[in-house]
């Protein structure tokens, strides 16, 4: 079972609550509820049918096959509709939150900012607890991003020795597109805008380093230019699975690859991510024991998760984001797409 329904997934499986007590799922009549194990129900759609948040945050019920023109054929009365999960608490409640921050319950209605809810568990970022706690189970090379930002699909760069308003130069943000702002004001408008002509980018300082992160993760990072007069890391997982990792060092590309295979790698210096590769469990870069796998083959332990693509990203780079690194002000911009890289 799950414990979040991600942006652009469908409710496949039922979303429990911490403790199991509560779930998101559908009733014998294929009727979204919430509910719990001897039949009480506190929430329900008001109709019969898939139940997802869809590609921009809606949440609503579809047609009866939804893909990402589907037909919505019931949406709650909510204030607005970019959503980016859903977690159900141990009170029976849904959660809607936005870029990691809860906004919107189906029980009571909107969230105050900076309000905390009761039943998420200690490690969420709607819990009472402080902004850069790990959960006992957790990874602290990757929490920021699966509680702080609260993303599927994303690219995430690290950039040593440069200052946020740089690092976002080097993606090709003017001066007069730079502002002061939010993870969540940012998505915001992200969404609100023309989300296939435009690419969002928030640039939050790690020290003298700065750490970026584009949601959808469509473009990623062209690591020779960012790379200009330092080390850059970059790891990018589209919402389609498509994968790249690449680390540069003046405008030199030392090791990239792409769809998690750090077995196809190339570059000037690809043993430079291998320490860190074998601390996530991996052999050595473009190592020769792993054959091209066909369907029968596949073993998806054999590459990095989205998740183990951002842990390489931290461990090669150097630095430990925890979720206090991106919960607050971040300076950030919505560009124009450069679909030519």
């Amino acid at each position: 079972m799950a414990e979040v329904l991600w942006k652009c997934y469908p409710l496949d499986e039922p979303v429990t609550s911490p403790s199991g007590a509560w779930a998101l799922r559908y009733d014998a009549d294929g009727r979204a509820v919430i509910g719990d194990g001897a039949g009480a129900v506190t929430w329900a759609a008001g109709e019969v049918g898939p139940l997802r948040l869809g590609p921009h945050g809606v949440f609503a019920v579809y047609g009866a096959e939804p893909d990402f023109e589907g037909a919505v054929i019931w949406r709650p009365n909510l204030p607005y509709f970019g959503y980016s999960s859903l977690r159900v608490t141990d009170f029976g409640d849904g959660v809607l939150f936005d870029g990691g921050v809860p906004v919107y319950s189906l029980l009571h209605g909107p969230i105050a900012p900076g309000a905390g809810v009761e039943g998420l568990g200690s490690a969420d970022p709607g819990s009472a607890a402080a902004p850069d706690s790990v959960p006992a189970d957790g990874n602290p090379f990757t929490d920021w991003l699966h509680y702080g930002i609260d993303s599927l699909g994303c690219a995430v760069t690290v950039i040593h020795n440069v200052q946020p308003d740089e690092a976002l130069r080097r993606f090709g943000a003017s001066d007069d597109l730079i502002s002061t702002t939010t993870w969540t004001e940012l998505a915001h408008r992200y969404f609100a805008g023309d989300v296939l002509a435009t690419r969002v980018l928030a640039a939050f300082a790690l020290g003298p380093h700065a750490l970026v992160v584009e949601e959808g993760g469509y473009r990623g990072a062209d690591v020779p230019g960012v790379s200009r007069g330092t080390f850059a890391v970059t790891s990018m997982y589209t919402i389609n699975a498509d994968q790249f990792f690449a680390v540069g060092r003046d405008g030199v590309t030392l090791v990239e690859f792409q769809e998690g295979d750090p077995g196809e790698a190339e570059g000037v210096e690809i043993d430079i991510a291998d320490g860190p590769l074998a601390e996530l469990g991996f052999g050595p870069a473009h190592a020769d024991d792993r054959s091209t796998y066909d369907d029968d083959d596949y073993d998806e332990d054999s590459f990095l998760s989205e998740l183990q693509g951002v842990e390489l990203v931290c461990r090669v780079a150097e630095v430990r984001p925890t979720i206090a690194t991106v919960a607050g002000a971040v300076r950030g911009a919505i560009i124009p797409d450069r679909s030519d890289w």
